[in-house]
C-alpha cells in the first residue's frame, strides 16, 4: 500500500494500524511515499504496471523504493496563512510575509516541506521553478500541479508550461490539480512542478 508522505498526513500511521487487524492473515506493505499528489500518484502507476507484469511483491517495494530518490515537488505559494496555521512559520512571519508580498519557495525533501528561498513577484517564481528543473541532467516527467479552486491560475500555468518548454524542448508538460493532503498545507493558490528524475 503506498501512501502520501507521513510527514503530510497520517495516512501511513492509519494505514500501519488497520494492517495489525490482517496480521498472520495476509501480507502487507506499507511504503511511505515521502511525496503526494502527482509525485505519489508516479509511483502508484509504477507499481500498478509492474504488478500487471507479474512482479512480486518484493520486486514491487524494491522499484517503489528506487523510485523515492528520484521524485522531487518544488512549488511556491500565495499566501502564507496556510504555513502559518501548519506550524511551518510564525504568526510576525506570517504577516511580515504578507507585507513584503513574499512568495516562498518550498520543496518536499524527506516527505517534509522545507524552504527553498523566498522571490517577490509570480514572474519570479516562475524563473525559479524553471531553473530547478532545468538542473536535473535526466529529466524523464515533468507535471505541473497548480490549484484545485483558483480560476485566475491558468495564465500562469501557460507562462510556466512556456518557459519550461523553452528550458527543456521537446518535452510535453502535463498540468494537474494538486490533491486535497497538498491543499492543506499549501492553500488553494500554489503552483508547482514534479519532476521525475530518471534512476
Amino acid at each position: 500500500m503506498l501512501v502520501s508522505s507521513g510527514k503530510l498526513s497520517d495516512a501511513y500511521h492509519q494505514a500501519r494500524a488497520a494492517t495489525r487487524t490482517f496480521l498472520g492473515r495476509c501480507r502487507i506493505v506499507v511504503l511511505d511515499s515521502l511525496s503526494a499528489s502527482w509525485g505519489l500518484s508516479l509511483m502508484v502507476r509504477a507499481a500498478a504496471e509492474a504488478a500487471e507484469q507479474g512482479s512480486s511483491l518484493d520486486e514491487i517495494v524494491r522499484l517503489v523504493r528506487g523510485l523515492l530518490p528520484h521524485v522531487y515537488l518544488v512549488f511556491f505559494v500565495e499566501r502564507l496563512d496556510y504555513l502559518e496555521h501548519g506550524g511551518r512559520i510564525g504568526p510576525a512571519q506570517a504577516l511580515l510575509g504578507t507585507m513584503l508580498q513574499i512568495k516562498p519557495l518550498l520543496l518536499i525533501e524527506d516527505g517534509e516541506i522545507v524552504s527553498m528561498e523566498k522571490v517577490r513577484t509570480r514572474l519570479q517564481a516562475i524563473e525559479k521553478l524553471v531553473d530547478f528543473v532545468a538542473e536535473f541532467a535526466r529529466v524523464q516527467q515533468v507535471v505541473i500541479l497548480h490549484s484545485p479552486v483558483d480560476n485566475e491560475i491558468n495564465e500562469l500555468v501557460s507562462e510556466l508550461r512556456d518557459q519550461l518548454g523553452i528550458a527543456l524542448p521537446g518535452k510535453k508538460f502535463e498540468s494537474v490539480k494538486y490533491d486535497p493532503v497538498l491543499a492543506c498545507h499549501l492553500g488553494p493558490e500554489a503552483l508547482g512542478v514534479v519532476v521525475y528524475e530518471g534512476a
